[in-house]
C-alpha cells in the first residue's frame, strides 16, 4: 500500500485554508508529527494520524478566518507579522 505524501496534503490544506506560507510551514508541521509519533509512546490517546494533522490545519485556517472577520486591525498585523517572523525563522 502506498503511503500518502503528508507534506503535499498539508501544503495543499494551508493554502486552501488562506495561509501564505504554506510551502515552509507544511513541512514544519509534518516534521512535527513524525517526530512526536517517533518519540512518544504508542498509547492510543496520542494520534498523528493524516486525520489528526488535517484536523490540526482546518482548525488553524478558523482561527484565522475568525480573527479576519473581527476585523480587528492590530490583531490581523500581528498574525502577518508573526507568519513573516516564521518565515525569517525558517529561512
Amino acid at each position: 500500500m502506498v503511503k500518502p505524501d503528508s507534506k503535499m496534503i498539508a501544503q495543499v490544506m494551508l493554502y486552501s485554508q488562506g495561509i501564505e506560507s504554506a510551502q515552509h510551514l507544511s513541512s514544519k508541521v509534518v516534521s512535527l508529527f513524525q517526530l512526536c509519533e517517533a518519540k512518544m509512546s504508542s498509547q492510543s490517546h496520542y494520534d498523528f494520524t493524516l486525520r489528526a494533522l488535517k484536523t490540526l490545519l482546518i482548525s488553524a485556517g478558523g482561527l484565522k478566518r475568525k480573527i479576519i472577520e473581527k476585523g480587528d486591525g492590530k490583531m490581523i498585523q500581528d498574525i502577518a507579522r508573526t507568519e513573516n517572523d516564521v518565515m525569517v525563522q525558517i529561512a
